[in-house]
């Protein structure tokens, strides 16, 4: 046990680190609406609802944790449900026994273990594939995890801190595997695959271009270009499989809400025929102003808003509200009528100043691990999202909860500058002094408004 404990202390003392940092956050949580959301007698979507708004960030997992209602959208989130399931199974227990609903707690107990096992292969990516000291991979994976909406990742109960930690497993076993000369095993790919399909089906092209960075080879071969396609070929597995499982909830589970859900209006039409039409007019409305903001009627592009501005969204959005709050409307709700523009700007001109460094260590970054497999994944997939979210405008009013799906690419980067400077003692501590700087200041802002936030709503 001893040599255990002196073999692994490294891992063990991140591992407590990340425990006891998301543990906290997670405590923070859970004094949103307490009293309320741990009443068993409340209905749970009602209950949930009721007080609930954190910058555009679903509360869909604690009411399935309730209820197992299919409350998600599963065209985007396929096989969420089945991961919800045990928790779900948890509450049940708990509820009978404790006379409470207990929903909260164990969706802030899982992600506290979920967060730390993001904390600590981001850890082992400075450490082990980018070769950085203690020192710069602790700071570095402090500095990720300061960013506003990495932050509230790891404790909003939405499906962004999952997504995140897969892709962060996904980049940490590609790069092992090509810092070894091989291509990452099939039967680990497709897995992935699955598991982050169904988390979010974007994450399927994410996987597929990450796993693509491992094949060795020049892309001038054609013989290169063969096994490409005939591996690609093979992720037609795992989606198979997503697919039939989609299926199999959409003749289940969605038939059950889709009938529950009809009862509901019916109930309501009887009772209050005028409440009815107001809310069917309301929705008929919102629904043709969405349509007329999207790329195409297609309901696969109802996500897209083509009204907003490009450049002021990447700044103010994209960007900004994705590293660190904004003073004016923090934490408020895009999508709520009357809470929050879709444009918010700084009223000082510091935060433009912090936002501009990070953009350009992330630059200088690219630049110096582009020879680096692992940048490349990185790249590959803040590629996909530049194009998902600001070609085609997808979420692009609220995109800043979407970060956590991207920004691991600026710690990684950062680590590449950190290790070209390693050899001048100069650029090397200026360099962690700019990073430490912006850590903190990071942390103080985002954690300060975001605190203020949560107990003045629990009020």
């Amino acid at each position: 046990m001893r040599a255990f404990l002196i073999r692994h202390r490294e891992t063990i003392l991140m591992f407590l680190l990340g425990v006891i940092i998301f543990g906290a956050l997670n405590l923070l949580m859970l004094q949103m609406n307490y009293d309320t959301w741990t009443n068993a007698k409340f209905g749970p979507y009602s209950a949930f609802h009721k007080g609930w708004e954190l910058s555009g960030f679903d509360n869909t997992t604690y009411i399935a944790v309730a209820t197992w209602r299919p409350l998600y959208i599963m065209m985007r989130h396929p096989l969420i449900m089945y991961f919800v399931y045990p928790m779900y199974e948890m509450n049940e227990y708990l509820q009978d026994q404790l006379h409470l609903n207990c929903s909260i707690f164990i969706v802030a107990a899982i992600w506290t273990h979920i967060s730390t096992l993001a904390w600590l292969v981001l850890y082992r990516i400075m450490r082990k594939i980018i070769s950085l000291s203690v020192g710069q991979s602790l700071l570095l994976c402090l500095f990720y995890f300061s960013f506003s909406h990495i932050m509230l990742a790891t404790f909003a109960p939405d499906h962004m801190l999952l997504s995140m930690t897969l892709l962060l497993i996904m980049l940490y076993i590609s790069a092992k595997a090509a810092s070894k000369g091989k291509q990452l095993a099939t039967w680990k790919s497709l897995l992935m695959c699955f598991l982050a399909t169904g988390i979010s089906t974007t994450n399927c092209v994410k996987i597929w271009l990450i796993d693509t960075m491992t094949m060795q080879g020049r892309i001038t071969d054609r013989k290169w270009w063969s096994r490409l396609i005939c591996h690609g070929l093979l992720y037609l597995i795992p989606l198979a499989f997503v697919g039939s499982l989609y299926w199999f909830q959409t003749e289940t589970i969605f038939e059950q809400e889709a009938n529950y859900s009809q009862s509901m209006d019916q109930n309501l039409k009887e009772k209050n025929p005028k409440k009815y039409e107001r809310i069917a007019e309301n929705s008929k409305k919102a629904k043709e102003q969405n349509t007329a903001k999207q790329i195409s009627d297609s309901k696969w592009f109802q996500w897209t808003d083509f009204s907003l501005p490009l450049m002021p969204s990447v700044v103010e959005n994209f960007f900004g509200e994705g590293f660190q709050l904004h003073e004016d409307y923090t934490l408020r709700d895009s999508h709520r009528a009357n809470h929050r523009p879709d444009i918010v700007e700084y009223n000082h001109w510091y935060y433009y100043f912090v936002e501009g460094v990070i953009v350009l260590l992330l630059a200088i970054g690219i630049w110096c691990g582009r020879k680096e497999r692992l940048m490349w994944m990185a790249l590959s997939v803040f590629a996909f999202d530049c194009i998902l979210h600001l070609g085609f405008r997808f979420a692009l009013n609220d995109v800043y909860i979407m970060t956590a799906h991207w920004a691991f690419i600026i710690p990684i980067a950062v680590g590449y500058t950190m290790k070209s400077v390693s050899h001048c003692c100069v650029r090397k501590y200026s360099l962690m002094g700019v990073v430490a700087l912006l850590t903190i200041w990071l942390w103080y802002h985002n954690l300060s408004l975001t605190y203020d936030f949560i107990l003045n709503a629990q009020r």
